[in-house]
C-alpha cells in the first residue's frame, strides 16, 4: 500500500498479446484498475510472470521482480513501475 492508502498487486496471468504474462493492478476504495500488462515478445524488455510482492517508495514508484524475461531464454528481471 503506498502512502495514499492505494493498494498495489500484481498478477501472473493477464497482459498483452494474451500470453498471459502478467498484469499490475490497483485498488483505491472500491474500484479496480489494471495499470500495466506485461508483453513476452521480443521487442519487450520488461519481463513477464511478476513474483512475490511490490516495494513502494516514498515518492509512490514501484518496484518487483519477474520469474522470466524472454519467452526463448527465460531469464529473470527486475522493474520499476511509475504510476
Amino acid at each position: 500500500m503506498d502512502k495514499f492508502g492505494t493498494l498495489w498487486g500484481t498478477t501472473q496471468g493477464g497482459g498483452k498479446h494474451h500470453q498471459n504474462t502478467g498484469t499490475i493492478f490497483q485498488i483505491e476504495g472500491t474500484t479496480f484498475d489494471t495499470r500495466y500488462r506485461f508483453c513476452s515478445q521480443p521487442s519487450c524488455a520488461d519481463g513477464e510472470n511478476p513474483a512475490a510482492g511490490l516495494a513502494v517508495d516514498n515518492r509512490g514508484n514501484l518496484f518487483g521482480t519477474t520469474t522470466q524475461a524472454d519467452y526463448q531464454y527465460y531469464y529473470a528481471t527486475a522493474f520499476e513501475f511509475t504510476p
